[in-house]
Order: C-alpha cells, then sequence, then structure tokens
C-alpha cells in the first residue's frame, strides 16, 4: 500500500495518511475474464446437449407419428406404401406420395398430412448410414425403404446422443416399432 507522511503543526506529530488506490491490478482483471470465460464454456456445453436432445426427442416423435400414419394407411389398404415389384429403396419419406408409384397418394396424405415437411431436425446431414433388416443401408434422414411384399417397410433415422452408447446411432421404424 502507498502512503505518505505529513506533519501537522498543531500536535507535532506524525499522522499517517494512506492513499487509497484507483482501479484494478492486471491480475484482477485477469482472474475474473478467466472466470466469465469459464462460465460461458459450461453454459455453451450445456445449451448444445439441450439441443441434442431436442433434436432426439423431435426424431422419435416424428416415427411415433409415422408408425401411426403407416398402420392406419395398413389398416385401410391391407398394405403397407410399396412399389410393387420393384420396391421403393431410401425414398425419402418427405417425397413417398409421389416418389413410390404403388402409394396411395391421397390415403397416405389424409393419415400424415405434414408428410411433405416431414424431415431431420438437423437438415443436411445425409452421410450418416443406417443398416436395417437384410443388411440394406441408406441414408439416416427418415429415408423409407419397403421390404417387399406389401408386409414390411423400416424408415431410418438416427439419434445423436444413444441413451447406452451416448454417442450417434442409426435406428429403424418398421411394423413392430422401433429397432
Amino acid at each position: 500500500m502507498c502512503y505518505t507522511t505529513v506533519e501537522t503543526k498543531r500536535f507535532h506529530r506524525r499522522e499517517v495518511i494512506f492513499m487509497k488506490k484507483k482501479g484494478f491490478t492486471l491480475i484482477e482483471l485477469l482472474v475474473v475474464i478467466a472466470i466469465i470465460g469459464l462460465l460461458a464454456t459450461i453454459a455453451a456445453v450445456a445449451l448444445n446437449n439441450a439441443r441434442i436432445s431436442s433434436r432426439d426427442t423431435k426424431r422419435l416423435g416424428d416415427m411415433k407419428q409415422v408408425q401411426t400414419a403407416m398402420e392406419l394407411y395398413f389398416n385401410a389398404n391391407s398394405e403397407y406404401p410399396n412399389d410393387g415389384d420393384t420396391g421403393c429403396q431410401g425414398v425419402l419419406l418427405e417425397t413417398l406420395a409421389t416418389t413410390c408409384d404403388g402409394v396411395n397418394d391421397e390415403l397416405l396424405l389424409t393419415y400424415l398430412p405434414g408428410l411433405a415437411t416431414l424431415g431431420d431436425p438437423l437438415t443436411g446431414d445425409s452421410v450418416t448410414k443406417c443398416t436395417g433388416k437384410g443388411g440394406l443401408t441408406a441414408n439416416c434422414d427418415y429415408a423409407f425403404t419397403d421390404l417387399g411384399g406389401a408386409v414390411d417397410y423400416e424408415v431410418y433415422f438416427y439419434v445423436e446422443k444413444d441413451a447406452v452408447t451416448g454417442g450417434a446411432l442409426g435406428k429403424t421404424l418398421g411394423p413392430g416399432g422401433i429397432e
């Protein structure tokens, strides 16, 4: 601390007057900046995890809706959407009604009116591959595959944070549910 001495005439003694410092030292400023940086990093990680959970929840909700729509379609048509002998292989759900010739467009859109806008919440991820029954592989961006015979189908999707592995995991939806 800085101080100065002053002699007063009246008491003839020295008084010590402490001078108050003005501002912060460099070390104090660096400590505060480091703490703010640490808090910002923690907040960013927590926000990213919340976003991942939100997208996974949307994916699972979408798949439940698709499964319900497929079952309603099956009940009305006695078959799942299919394209006869050629099959619908790796067709995006959003284009299913227009791409696969054997699909009853109006009926499918009745049960799943948002089909044209249905897609993975993390757009542009077409590199992740999912493998389904019989080794069929398709992009995990809500791709539909007719497994033939009009009695089986798969929709490929993935979750970013799997409860078991902790990482991204390709999944399939079929008549039996999510696998």
